[in-house]
């Protein structure tokens, strides 16, 4: 089966960053991340969507605090 573009775009990230990242801020920090066939189908969508690679930004590594370093730009994180 010949692979989609959004596929080629989503393995070519996934070679460039095979793990989440330990400063993401999300729970999945260091493990692998799924194959194209493991994500859903809206992560799919997605790539599909918009097969571009993906700038990877790194976060300050607390989680929630929002800040981004490579843009400047600043996200309010969720009141509790």
């Amino acid at each position: 089966m010949e692979k989609t573009p959004g596929q080629l775009a989503y393995e070519r990230d996934l070679a460039k960053v095979p793990l989440y990242p330990a400063d993401c801020g999300v729970g999945f920090m260091g493990t692998p991340r799924p194959t194209w066939d493991q994500l859903s189908k809206i992560a799919r969508w997605s790539w599909e969507r918009n097969p571009t690679d993906r700038p990877w930004v790194r976060a300050s590594g607390v989680a929630g605090s929002g800040v981004v370093e490579s843009t400047g730009a600043q996200i309010e994180p969720k009141s509790q």
